[in-house]
């Protein structure tokens, strides 16, 4: 999203209404990353180096790449799935370490899955076998984030991205709405109901600036 609708411009636009206006989001989302292969590297150089600079709060929102690029069978999937969670603790762990120490708000994986096997543009890598271990790092998310709460050495808070997206009476589908075209990336819709979901809870007190 390069036109100012992606859900940090949501935020962004949200905190200035509270004349926030001392407080900024750096977006480093690019498209095609992997969280185990790059996506830890990339968190060194990205915001470990920026915290004399201010960072103060990190939202990971990264994994569905790994999905989509790991082979949809049970033992890849199953080693991927021990690969992400070790890369989440990872992040966990070289935040909670910094000076001063950085906050972890941690998003679900949102549904990728199509509406229906006839659908003509899906997300040529979705795949039950996939969704399933969506699902299963899902769980662990949600437990590593106290269902929210700050957790002792877990996530400080959770956004529930894929419940905010999915349909009310299927979880594996993103809402026609919040979706553009091949059910796995986020409309304009989609992306201002993702920033409209950020507790401002999960950044803590601003008004010093991050």
């Amino acid at each position: 999203m390069n036109d100012s609708s992606g859900w940090t411009d949501v935020l962004q636009a949200r905190l200035r209404e509270r004349s926030l206006d001392n407080v900024s989001i750096l977006n480093f989302g690019i498209s095609g990353d992997r969280l185990w292969e790059g996506g830890l590297l990339r968190y060194d150089r990205e915001v470990i180096a920026r915290v004399p600079r201010g960072v103060r709060v990190v939202f990971v929102l990264m994994g569905i790449n790994d999905l989509g690029l790991t082979a949809a069978v049970p033992e890849a999937q199953n080693a991927l799935y021990d690969r992400l969670v070790l890369a989440y603790e990872q992040i966990i762990t070289k935040c909670h370490s910094a000076t001063p120490r950085i906050a972890v708000v941690a998003s679900t994986l949102m549904p990728f899955l199509p509406p229906s096997d006839d659908y003509p543009t899906p997300w040529p890598l979705s795949h039950p076998l996939r969704e399933e271990t969506r699902r299963r790092v899902n769980r662990w998310i949600r437990s590593s984030a106290g269902g929210g709460k700050a957790v002792p050495d877990g996530f400080d808070h959770l956004i529930d991205w894929a419940r905010v997206v999915c349909e009310r009476d299927n979880e594996h589908v993103m809402q026609r709405r919040y979706q553009l075209s091949d059910y796995l990336h986020p409309s304009v819709e989609g992306c201002w109901a993702m920033g409209e979901a950020v507790d401002f809870r999960c950044v803590g007190d601003l008004s010093s600036g991050v």
